[in-house]
């Protein structure tokens, strides 16, 4: 009876350890959870470096973005879906936003 008590009070302080530490790390985390936000954004490959591994595409907007990913797959006129990561440093302006993912749609050729 002895051993299964201080199993249980073993387990319990486990516990209570695992919800101490979270609490600590949520409230470490919290503020930037609450600033990460993310949208979806599409556009059209505009530019491709080889020689730098870089991307270039333009989205509905007219913005530019550019990322870095083995360019060699990679064609003018292929469309593309990102998932961004809005920065808030600049109201209404995206230029500071970051390129989280990118995905291949298809080129646009198949669609005219």
């Amino acid at each position: 009876m002895r051993n299964a008590t201080i199993e249980v009070n073993l387990w319990v302080a486990i516990v209570l350890l695992l919800v101490i530490i979270g609490s600590i790390l949520y409230g470490v985390y919290a503020a930037d959870w609450a600033n990460l936000t993310t949208y979806p954004k599409s556009g059209t490959v505009c530019a491709v470096s080889i020689a730098h591994n870089t991307i270039t595409i333009v989205d509905r907007m007219g913005d530019e973005w550019e990322w870095e990913d083995d360019a060699r797959g990679w064609h003018r006129g292929d469309m593309v879906s990102m998932v961004m990561q809005d920065k808030h440093r600049t109201p209404l302006d995206n230029t500071d936003d970051i390129i989280l993912k990118v995905r291949y749609e298809g080129h646009e050729e198949r669609f005219h």
